[in-house]
């Protein structure tokens, strides 16, 4: 929280701040908070009014930032992230090793990312109705694992919409770390096509990272994605 990073008596000094969005702000009744998280919350948006100068990842969550932190936008610059995952091009062989390796095949679907409401990943699976049968969509998040959430009880509500032979085309990985930077690049690589289904974003690294490796991306037009694809992808409605 910013009352963490932030002087406890404000405005003696310059301060600038990172905010990367303010998703929990559009979609509160999806991320409640306490009293004592409204309390932190009134305290943050309060020093906001000393800061020198706000840094945020998009032209949509500065927008946000002053929509609801009433920030002015003068105090606000977007500068956009740049992927830390090296753009190796694997060859032929190399991705079909890395596919075999976690039990994927042609022709997937790809998503990297976390499981967050705004990440809309229920409705992600369930449009696998609308798809042939031979297109599986594959998952990548270290949250795509059995846990007392909401969000993961949505997804498995999602899966007890689909047949149970579509249910065999959805498949979690959760084990690709960072470390495996190959594993990563092959199965960005390796995807038909790389899909964002987001209700909102204030970046979305993961469809710069499967730019970078030539992946066709889908993206909604919620928040920043239609800035980060510009005419790269194909942006549909939500």
């Amino acid at each position: 929280p910013l009352r963490k990073v932030l002087p406890f008596f404000p405005g003696r000094k310059p301060v600038v701040v990172t905010i990367h969005d303010v998703i929990p702000l559009l979609f509160p009744d999806k991320y409640p908070v306490g009293k004592k998280g409204r309390l932190a919350f009134l305290y943050q948006k309060y020093l906001l009014r000393f800061v020198s100068h706000i840094i945020t990842d998009s032209q949509a969550s500065a927008q946000d930032i002053h929509s609801y932190l009433h920030v002015p936008k003068e105090k606000i610059s977007a500068i956009y992230l740049a992927s830390a995952q090296e753009a190796t091009q694997l060859s032929k062989s190399e991705i079909d090793e890395v596919l075999t390796r976690y039990g994927i095949t042609h022709p997937y679907i790809l998503y990297v990312g976390d499981i967050n409401y705004n990440k809309n990943i229920p409705n992600l699976i369930t449009s696998l109705t609308y798809l042939p049968k031979d297109i599986h969509l594959v998952l990548v998040g270290r949250n795509f694992r059995e846990q007392d959430i909401p969000e993961w009880k949505a997804i498995g509500e999602a899966q007890e919409i689909l047949p149970e032979s579509d249910t065999k085309r959805v498949h979690f990985l959760n084990d690709v770390s960072q470390d495996k930077k190959n594993d990563l690049a092959g199965l960005y690589q390796g995807a038909t096509v790389y899909v964002q289904p987001s209700l909102s974003e204030g970046f979305g690294l993961p469809v710069l990272e499967a730019m970078q490796f030539k992946t066709p991306v889908v993206v909604t037009k919620a928040g920043s994605l239609p800035e980060v694809v510009g005419k790269h992808g194909i942006v549909t409605n939500t």
